[in-house]
Parts: structure tokens; sequence; C-alpha cells
């Protein structure tokens, strides 16, 4: 088991910080090698006090010839990893609303959920990470996978 990170959870990279009001927060993670269930990928930092209001999931086709890659993701964090989805199949390109409080499709009922200073991170964010739950292939699959997050400041 692996614990990988997109390049907007990177150490160098800025935790995007806002008082007040809706904005989005996206991450992008390409695949270079297999991986392996139980992999752990960090997507998107959310700082401490925002609350998700949506999470969409796009991705490439990562079963090209329809049989050969069958990738299964939950999407959630460290406390709990199938906080927002959980089974998610990859095996067509598309976009997909894991979770949204707008249009009422969570799967789970923790949309909204809000992330707090109760984490006791020094830095101040979470992450939103996407674990692997099988991924079976017949080689090496490449492809990319984005998460994009909607937040909020302003729910009481």
């Amino acid at each position: 088991m692996a614990t990988l990170q997109s390049p907007q959870v990177a150490a160098s990279y800025p935790l995007r910080m806002q008082e007040k009001g809706d904005f989005t927060i996206g991450g992008e993670y390409t695949l270079t090698a297999t991986l392996a269930s139980g992999d752990i990928i960090e997507m998107i930092k959310i700082p401490d006090g925002a609350w998700v209001k949506e999470l969409v999931l796009t991705h490439t086709n990562l079963d090209p010839d329809g049989s050969s890659t069958l990738l299964k993701l939950n999407a959630g964090d460290g406390a709990d990893r199938n906080r927002f989805a959980e089974s998610h199949t990859a095996n067509r390109a598309g976009s997909f609303r894991l979770a949204s409080v707008d249009l009422n499709t969570a799967t789970l009922t923790s949309i909204p959920y809000q992330y707090d200073l109760s984490d006791n991170d020094p830095n101040h964010y979470d992450t939103i990470d996407l674990q692997v739950i099988a991924f079976l292939t017949t080689g090496t699959a490449g492809g990319t996978i984005k998460l994009m997050a909607t937040c909020t400041m302003d729910y009481p």
C-alpha cells in the first residue's frame, strides 16, 4: 500500500485560503504505473472550516479494451476513506458527480461536510483522497484522474 500525491497536494503547492463565499479546489493525478489495492492518492487540500458541497471525479478511459483494467475507488479522507463515495468504478471516460448537496445526489449522507480544526493538523488543512479498492490489469495502465471539490465558508 502506497500513499501517492497529486501535484496540488505536494508540499510546495500553496493551500487555497478563503474567508467567505464559494470556491472550487481541484487536483489531478496521472497514472504512470499500476496501482495496488489499498493505495491512497491524496488529491486536494481542503482548508479548515470549509464545507464540501460537491465532488466531481473526471477521468480518461482507464479500460480502453473493455476488459483489461478495472479500477474501483473510494473518495474520502484519512478519518473516513469512503466519506463521499464508495466503490466508484472508473471503467470509461467521463465526468461523474460523486456527491452534491444541490442535486441531492450523495450516495452517502456526508454532504455537506465541514473540515475543522479538530483534525489537529498544524498546516490547517486535510486532504480529500482516492483509495484504490480494486485494480486489475494485464499491463501498466495510463490515464488521468481529476477531482474537483466545490466548497463554501458560508454554512452556519
